[in-house]
């Protein structure tokens, strides 16, 4: 991890108290063995149950005296002693799972709740070892996840598919959807003991099945077991590494596997979470031509208020590809206007053209609008995703079309929030703004609110990765100092499934470039956002793109003019949850605002940032991981109302 070492710790807002879900970890052993696992000859196991069954089969064999090696999952074993034999050279979280049923890389916890057609749902975590501030650490995450109970498959082929006649075959519908159910799923065969792995299923009913020429399935099972078979027309079960069928009535689902580890390693894991001090930070105050507003719990609406700048739109198009009739359609378009017209926009109430089209004719349809020009053009779409990406690659890349793309369900239900939500998004998109930020540390409105009193920019940046196609990187940077509201994008195609981006120096030099020309100078301060990386990523991150953005500077200032700069890595992807311990919220979310940089952190530079309201259960959390500090971070955040963007 290339992270810088932590300079120090916030001291601004108002102090709170969380949990988190980490567990501090107790090692009672001095010493623990890492031993790296190499395979000569074959290429080795395809995963970690392959990887577990060759340890296992060495462990019987006697080769690690009286260890039990722990597999981390990739390629190390570890030990408590030394293994009696020298071999050329995280702890996973099995110990804390002894005893409970596995699922993958989850533990199965609680009793299991009946959900009909064959299924329970049962609570199981999964956990895993982390290295924070305070010493090792579990994190633990739960769920609540559908499995098949330990019971005969042809029962639950019956109540899965609700087929009560036994006399009768399945649909071809249903035997696929059971085949999907049931592959990969461990069974034991009952005559036998022997457990086995599902493969798939017949495409024929177990009565037409035979062992070889002379004898069937069925009259195998009667002859040498005494089974009279009850469900002949249902297909047969094939299982994996074995080229036979059996019946459905012969196979058990197994229990599930049990974890098995010493405890050799001594491990000990507290049940209580950690607790941690945190500090909530000041909102941000906005300003629009109605006055002022003090974001209550994160949000803010647009009640009797009117934007700062509302943007004119005399020609408009509305276009359905969801099936909508015409009356829900006329009714959305009468309110969208109504709403824009009473928060301070121009907006003309009668739009040049409705249309209602096939989804099939995307293309066709909006590249036939384009010759009209509108202002703005309002796609309604299908329930589903699907269309989303390509409306807006061929309007915005190819077309040079604005456009707000709406739901179809959304249109049907709208509220008085959503539209007021909509109108926020159209009037930003046409040249609007909807308000500015206050300042935070005088207390007055100017031309100048922002906490920056030099020129500063802040970048984002990602890269998108297509199915057989290139990957494209996306830089964005604020144009409008000192209120950055309105974004500039660049845009460029690099390999497939690079998450570098190979191109940094010039996208930054170009948005450099354009934000001179509308402010007439350089920004001195660069905040730089990039996603979609993670900690082993982060020093080619360093290496590559914190050097292009260098470079790039270097190419439009002197030497002793370079901008100071400040690159932070958010990440999403992680598993670390945090708990109100005096809820203030309805549902028990921590407030936004609330920043954590102690304890559950790394001992590098990076904090936990809750940046929205969340009023639903899932909270937004982000990590940010600091690469380049040029400025005081702890003053930039604290004091800047971008921090909560």
């Amino acid at each position: 991890m290339m992270a810088i070492k932590r300079p120090g710790y916030g001291s601004l807002g108002k102090p709170c108290e969380l949990l988190s879900n980490h567990s501090l970890l107790g090692v009672s052993v001095r010493t623990v063995y890492r031993y790296e696992v190499t395979f000569r000859g074959f290429k080795g196991p395809n995963n970690a149950k392959e990887f577990n069954s060759i340890l296992e089969d060495l462990r019987k064999r006697g080769e690690f005296g009286s260890q039990w090696p722990v597999f981390d999952g990739h390629k190390y074993i570890y030990t408590g002693m030394r293994l009696p034999f020298k071999m050329k050279g995280i702890v996973t979280s099995e110990k804390v799972g002894v005893g409970r049923g596995k699922v993958g890389n989850a533990f199965l916890t609680g009793p299991s709740h009946q959900t009909g057609r064959g299924l329970q749902l049962h609570e199981a975590f999964r956990q895993q070892m982390c290295l924070r501030e305070i010493g090792l650490t579990v994190e633990t995450c739960t769920a609540m996840i559908p499995i098949l109970g330990p019971t005969l498959v042809s029962e639950f082929v019956n109540e899965y598919c609700n087929a009560p006649d036994r006399f009768a075959s399945l649909s071809e519908v249903d035997r696929l959807e059971v085949e999907r159910k049931l592959q990969g799923v461990k069974v034991k065969i009952t005559y036998s003991q022997i457990v086995e792995t599902i493969a798939g299923l017949s495409d024929k009913p177990i009565d037409d099945l035979r062992l070889g020429r002379q004898t069937t399935v069925v009259d195998f099972c009667s002859s040498e077991f005494q089974l009279n078979l009850n469900y002949r027309r249902w297909p047969g079960v094939r299982v994996k590494k074995k080229n036979a069928w059996y019946p459905m009535e012969v196979i058990t689902k197994t229990d599930y596997s049990t974890a098995k580890r010493p405890l050799e390693l001594g491990i000990l894991v507290p049940q209580d979470m950690v607790a941690i001090s945190a500090r909530i930070l000041q909102p941000p105050t906005l300003y629009d031509s109605t006055g002022l507003q003090t974001p209550t719990d994160g949000s803010w609406d647009m009640n009797n208020r009117e934007m700062l700048i509302g943007a004119t739109i005399a020609d408009w198009i509305c276009v359905d590809f969801s099936s909508l009739n015409d009356n829900a359609i006329k009714s959305f378009c009468g309110r969208l206007a109504r709403t824009c017209n009473a928060l301070g926009m121009a907006f003309n109430s009668d739009p040049l053209y409705v249309f209602s089209k096939h989804p099939d004719t995307v293309d066709k349809t909006l590249t036939e609008l384009a010759k009209y020009n509108p202002t703005l053009v309002l796609v309604i779409l299908p329930n589903d995703h699907s269309f989303h990406g390509k409306v807006k690659r061929l309007c915005e890349v190819q077309l040079g079309l604005i456009t707000q793309c709406c739901r179809a369900g959304r249109v049907r239900l709208a509220t008085n929030y959503f539209f007021d939500s909509l109108a926020a998004k159209i009037n930003v998109k046409v040249g609007g703004q909807n308000y500015k930020i206050a300042s935070m540390s005088f207390g007055t409105i100017n031309d100048s609110p922002f906490v920056f009193e030099e020129p500063t920019i802040f970048f984002g940046a990602d890269v998108t990765h297509y199915v057989q196609k290139s990957s494209l990187a996306v830089v964005v940077a604020s144009m409008d100092w000192p209120n950055p509201s309105k974004y500039r994008v660049e845009l460029a195609w690099q390999t497939a499934g690079v998450e570098i981006i190979s191109s940094m120096e010039m996208l930054i030099r170009n948005q450099l470039i354009a934000f001179q020309k509308i402010n007439n100078c350089l920004p001195k301060h660069i905040i730089f956002y990039r996603d979609g990386v993670g900690e082993s990523q982060f020093g080619v991150v360093k290496s590559q793109e914190v050097e292009g953005i260098r470079t790039a500077c270097s190419s439009l200032y002197k030497e002793e003019d370079i901008p100071r700069l400040t690159f932070l890595v958010v990440q999403k992807r992680h598993n670390t949850r945090f708990f109100a311990v005096s809820p203030k919220t309805k549902n028990g979310n921590v407030l936004p605002g609330t920043v954590v940089d102690t304890r559950v952190c790394t001992t590098a530079f990076d904090f936990y940032l809750f940046s929205h309201l969340s009023p639903m259960l899932a909270l937004t959390i982000r990590n940010l991981a600091c690469l380049r500090p040029e400025a005081n971070l702890w003053s930039l955040l604290e004091t800047s109302p971008k921090a909560f963007a």
